[in-house]
């Protein structure tokens, strides 16, 4: 047999494999279901995980071809179990398709379950997973996390692509720092054995027809619609729930941290005018043993400037133009709002015994072992001098 009628064959034999393989693709669409998000609960009577997940269903149309998501819609189905992985595999059970975890962009936990049980224990299964990436978000939704994936946002018709939208995708956007899978898990295995969570509140609307004929006193209210703040974080130490983060305290921890997130401030020269916002943020925080006292010191120069929006819409640092240089009263304004909100984060650390700030990585990554009684005493804080030293200019 000549190398040409090899190749002929073989070429036949492809082509038919493609035929067969691109007729039978809309009938494992039709059989899949793609999960966007996870919702975890626990259940303290029954002693069992409750799992929610929201999916989409994609159907097929008369011909066979895949007609989206949106023909399909969205639907929440449900598993329990005695432990996460079990409740997962309820969760097959109760599908009749073939679950797709590859496009699960968050999984919240609700605020019960994050206080009954370690993060360790809710989170194992899903580090453990190849279907989960690192950069799959991880919230605390405050109430239960089954009711929060039912919720209608004024963003989007799918709860998991409207929380995304405002953790991810408005980073360097808004005031939010967003948490992951990856850096929940590097908590539990460095120093400082502490992190934070982002956290999800939902806040009903007023219903618009009832609010129209109700009176001032009226609090109708629509459970249903409504928008998400996610203004808070919640603090795990050793994966355990100890507090909550305000939005001054998140502020700060965010302004000592490495991303450059997008910080507000209020204009001290005229309050009820325009507000003055961070451009660029330099600099970062520096661990170092002094006297035999820990010495940690945040030095940080802020651009700040008037906060203005372009033709589009957007808020800095995508700007058409800069505003007129700040005065020396609006710079001292925004440095001392600054100063306040990262010596708040910083304190909240303390009261909580949770190193959110992760003092205890720096100090072994620069001393190693012969530091280790230092970091793991439990007069620890009571060593530790913070200096903030914030510098705003614009």
């Amino acid at each position: 047999m000549s190398k040409w009628v090899k190749i002929l064959i073989l070429l036949g034999v492809f082509a038919v494999y493609a035929i067969l393989r691109l007729s039978f693709i809309p009938i494992e669409l039709n059989n899949r279901a793609i999960i966007l998000g996870v919702g975890i609960d626990f259940d303290g009577e029954k002693d069992i995980y409750k799992l929610s997940a929201e999916i989409i269903t994609p159907k097929t149309s008369g011909s066979g071809s895949e007609t989206g998501a949106q023909a399909g819609g969205q639907k929440i189905v449900k598993g329990e179990g005695v432990s996460v992985s079990l409740a997962v595999r309820d969760l097959y059970n109760c599908f009749g398709k073939t679950p797709s975890f590859g496009e699960c962009c968050i999984v919240l936990i609700g605020e019960d379950c994050a206080k009954r049980k370690s993060l360790k224990d809710v989170l194992d299964y899903f580090f453990a997973s190849s279907a989960f990436r690192d950069g799959t978000v991880v919230a605390i939704c405050n109430g239960e996390a089954e009711k929060m994936l039912t919720r209608k946002s004024q963003i989007d018709d799918y709860v998991s692509f409207a929380l995304q939208t405002l953790l991810v995708d408005s980073d360097g956007k808004a005031q939010i720092d967003y948490t992951t899978f990856n850096y929940v898990a590097q908590s539990f295995f460095n120093k400082s054995n502490g992190c934070y969570v982002n956290y999800v509140e939902f806040l009903p609307q007023k219903d618009e027809e009832t609010a129209q004929t109700a009176t001032p006193d009226s609090s109708s209210v629509s459970s249903e619609q409504g928008k998400f703040y996610t203004g808070q974080a919640v603090l795990f130490r050793d994966g355990k729930y100890v507090g909550k983060l305000n939005r001054q305290e998140l502020d700060g921890l965010n302004l000592g941290g490495g991303k450059n997130v997008f910080c507000t401030f209020t204009d001290v020269t005229r309050p009820s005018g325009r507000s003055l916002g961070v451009i660029k943020k330099k600099g970062g925080m520096d661990v170092a043993i002094e006297e035999e006292k820990i010495v940690v010191s945040l030095k940080l120069t802020l651009t700040v400037s008037e906060l203005l929006t372009d033709t589009t819409g957007e808020v800095l640092p995508l700007q058409a133009k800069q505003s007129e240089k700040l005065n020396y009263m609006q710079k001292q304004g925004a440095k001392r709002q600054a100063e306040e909100a990262v010596l708040a984060a910083y304190q909240k650390a303390v009261d909580l015994d949770c190193d959110i700030w992760e003092i205890k990585n720096e100090l072994y990554a620069r001393y190693g072992k012969e530091i280790e009684k230092v970091v793991e005493s439990e007069d620890f804080w009571q060593n530790v001098t913070f200096l903030v030293d914030i510098e705003c200019i614009g």
